[in-house]
């Protein structure tokens, strides 16, 4: 059955008076009214009036409609009731067997939403088979370049009113629609969106303005980025990327960073900055990351690996307290470090050794880093020499060893290198090893095979 057909079967005189009074046009018969539909719906404009009224709902609905009715003519719709609009333009007709439309009206709308930006026929949420390999990226670009609302349409509405309440958004109305709609006016207006990084950390932000300015799209699904996703300026569009639409990106491109007063910590930290000086020494320091939910004696080895110290019988020290890592006194496998940190950002560690080591140790930031092992980040200063004497001794040493045209370089070298002594401090060989006996999965006090 073609469209006139369709049109001759089930237009009936009831909806000729409806047509009298909707289009202000006198039509002598059903048959008039037939010929001035399909003219309506071949020139387009009442169709395109027509898109322009649908919600996204409905809009959904139409694609379903278009998708499950390949190949057919005539179409029952039982969720007539949520397809209004098509019902008042006289597209779908109510029979005493149920409402119907036909597959060829249902395509002039699916055909003219796309061609007016209201629907897309891009996947906007990919699975693993659609990224294979790193090169298959580029299928991401139609989604971060397409219509912004159909990408937020990934999120539900519970997630949608999640961001609105972050941004404390106070007007948003009832349905996912106006959620949508909200979020992408609140992220796409330069004035707005800057409140919304002043909720963010601050090495977010600058590292978020830094990745703008490179004009990059895709960011990897990763802890650093889970507040920029919770504030929508990322979208989830794969288990595996994230990516900031074009039309946000272009926003932040006008947002002036230094006028942003961002948070210091961030609420999704999962590791910390510490800060490790020798007392007695105290131009030799490291900075170790260290993740979160490690035990006191986890802590004590990270330490003494940085360090290249391998004595036993090390202890942490605050508040008048001490921790051991062996069974000298209170066993610093008790010790819970992110408890520790909070109550006391700063402590000490001594290392059992001649020269007795006191290493300061201090919190310096909360971070949020995808390196799930401890590794030290940078460093200062020789390689502490351990059991060669008191602390005289080791810095009599040092000196020496700065001094390769020294009568007794030679003699202290070897004697140093007998010990833990490095003319190069092997940051990447100690990094491997510390990620290799410390693993959250596997705690350091369980034993283990190196």
């Amino acid at each position: 059955m073609d469209l006139r057909a369709f049109f001759k079967t089930y237009y009936k005189d009831d909806m000729l008076y409806r047509a009298l009074i909707w289009y202000n046009t006198e039509f002598s018969t059903v048959d008039d009214f037939v010929e001035f539909k399909l003219q309506k719906l071949n020139n387009g404009e009442e169709i395109q009036t027509l898109v322009h009224s649908l919600s996204m709902a409905e809009v959904k609905l139409v694609e379903r409609l278009k998708m499950e009715n390949e190949g057919q003519d005539v179409i029952y719709v039982e969720e007539s009731e949520e397809l209004l609009p098509l019902k008042e333009f006289q597209y779908i007709i109510d029979t005493s067997e149920g409402s119907v439309t036909h597959f060829d009206i249902i395509k002039k709308i699916y055909d003219t939403l796309l061609s007016e930006d209201l629907i897309s026929d891009v996947k906007m949420m990919l699975d693993d088979s659609d990224i294979e390999t790193p090169s298959d990226i580029y299928k991401l670009t139609p989604i971060y370049t397409g219509n912004i609302l159909w990408l937020y349409d990934n999120l539900t509405s519970r997630h949608l009113r999640d961001i609105i309440r972050k941004l404390n958004i106070t007007h948003y109305g009832s349905y996912k629609d106006s959620f949508i709609e909200t979020v992408v006016n609140y992220l796409t207006t330069k004035e707005y969106i800057s409140h919304a990084l002043s909720l963010l950390p601050n090495e977010t932000v600058l590292q978020l303005k830094e990745n703008v300015e490179k004009n990059i799209h895709v960011y990897d699904n990763k802890t650093m980025w889970q507040e920029t996703k919770s504030l929508g300026i990322l979208v989830q569009v794969h288990r595996d990327y994230l990516v900031m639409h074009e039309g946000v990106l272009n926003t932040l491109k006008d947002v002036d960073i230094s006028s942003i007063t961002s948070v210091d910590e961030s609420k999704y930290f999962n590791g910390y900055e510490l800060l490790l000086v020798i007392d007695q020494i105290p131009s030799i320091t490291r900075n170790v990351i260290i993740p979160t939910r490690l035990s006191g004696r986890e802590l004590i080895e990270i330490i003494k690996e940085s360090f290249i110290w391998n004595n036993n019988g090390s202890y942490i020290s605050f508040n008048g307290q001490k921790f051991y890592e062996n069974g000298d006194g209170i066993d610093a496998s008790f010790i819970q470090v992110d408890a520790m940190l909070k109550a006391h950002p700063m402590f000490t560690f001594h290392y059992k050794s001649e020269e007795l080591y006191k290493v300061n140790v201090s919190l310096i930031k909360t971070v949020t880093t995808e390196h799930y092992a401890p590794r030290v980040i940078s460093h200062s200063g020789e390689t502490p020499i351990d059991n060669v004497g008191d602390i005289n001794t080791v810095k009599s040493m040092l000196d020496i060893l700065s001094q390769p045209d020294h009568i007794d370089y030679n003699q202290v070298y070897e004697q140093a290198r007998k010990r833990n002594y490095r003319e190069r401090y092997p940051i990447t060989a100690i990094n491997a090893h510390i990620a290799k006996i410390i693993h959250q999965e596997r705690p350091y006090y369980e034993k283990r095979k190196d």
